[in-house]
């Protein structure tokens, strides 16, 4: 089984793009053409082609394991060699779990490759050799205006990974930059740790905002919260669903109890409440996706205080009530797309 172990994996793993690459230079080499027909014309290829021979070793430990399960079937308990057989199927199984897991890991770690390649500007720390890709979220910029309309929104995706989140703008695809071989499908606009995010905020609908949901984070090099707030064009059951799978990498992250504990349910009225400066909540240019608290409007420190105090005793982290009284002016600084 050792061996199995040390020989298979690499296989295994790669096996597809071996056959990629076999079937391209079949088609664009002729002389490599003709020389896999002269070979596999061969008795001892018994009719099969290269890419036929190549998975027999794919498919040979689960046939072991069925030979091997139906003679114990066969072997009476007392035999000599049920023990051995019974081994043999447990040592092989292990194996097989040993294999798919790494397949699993490295289609995680390709997959990472194919993200990074294709968002503009992100930084080299995403790609990590201990970070995997989890799924992607497509969801729009909540982006209210001074008259409390919804302005049209940023497409966004949210990918997520086993410790992180990023942020990147749909770009439309559409004109001449789409052509060119170097255009990229995604902008990178924020990467978040999980342990960046102090709280995922679960809005009521209201007539405005329908499945608005926010992330509560905090970088290291800034003192102030922030608010990031996105909604999703669809059923509720799909914010549901990422609001608990976000709330649940948190809760792995930050090794805590629950992952109740960093989701809030409050009204959206609230964004109302905020002061908005062209068109955004708070001084920062409709082109971001950063939202600031600040505690200049008192009705809104209210409603935030009330919201945190009935989740106070849950939350393993300094209280936002806390800080928002911190916060006697707004950030003026931006993110430009």
């Amino acid at each position: 089984s050792e061996e199995y172990l040390r020989v298979y994996p690499p296989y295994i793993n790669y096996f597809e793009v071996t056959k990629e690459a076999l079937s391209s230079c079949d088609r664009q080499f002729p002389r490599f053409h003709a020389f896999l027909k002269c070979n596999e014309s061969k008795p001892e290829c018994g009719r099969q082609t290269l890419s036929e021979l190549l998975i027999t070793p794919v498919q040979r430990i689960p046939r072991i394991i069925l030979l091997l399960q139906d003679l114990l079937k066969r072997t009476d308990t007392g035999h000599i060699d049920y023990k051995q057989l019974e081994e043999s199927v447990e040592k092989l199984k292990n194996v097989m779990e040993h294999i798919n897991e790494d397949k699993r890991k490295t289609e995680k770690q390709m997959h990472m490759f194919e993200l990074i390649r294709d968002i503009e500007d992100v930084p080299a720390t995403v790609l990590s050799s201990h970070r995997w890709f989890i799924s992607r979220h497509d969801v729009l910029e909540l982006n209210i205006s001074n008259n409390g309309k919804t302005n049209k929104p940023l497409s966004i995706a949210l990918f997520l990974f086993s410790d992180s989140i990023e942020i990147a703008k749909i770009r439309s695809g559409h004109g001449f930059v789409a052509m060119k071989d170097s255009y990229k499908p995604y902008r990178h606009l924020e990467f978040l740790t999980y342990s960046n995010i102090r709280s995922v905020i679960d809005f009521t609908d209201s007539e405005d905002v329908v499945n608005g949901f926010g992330l509560l984070v905090h970088w290291s090099d800034d003192p102030q919260e922030r608010l990031l707030t996105f909604k999703i064009n669809g059923d509720s059951s799909i914010k549901t669903e990422l609001i608990n799978k976000i709330s649940q990498m948190m809760c792995t992250s930050n090794c805590a109890p629950s992952p109740d504990m960093f989701v809030w349910k409050t009204s959206s009225d609230i964004l109302h409440s905020m002061p908005k400066t062209g068109g955004s909540i708070g001084p920062i240019d409709t082109g971001t996706i950063k939202r600031a608290f600040t505690d200049s409007i008192k009705g809104m420190r209210r409603k935030v205080k009330r919201t945190i105090s009935n989740r106070s005793n849950r939350r393993p982290f300094t209280p936002l009530s806390k800080n928002v009284d911190q916060l006697d002016t707004m950030d003026e600084s931006f993110t430009d797309l």
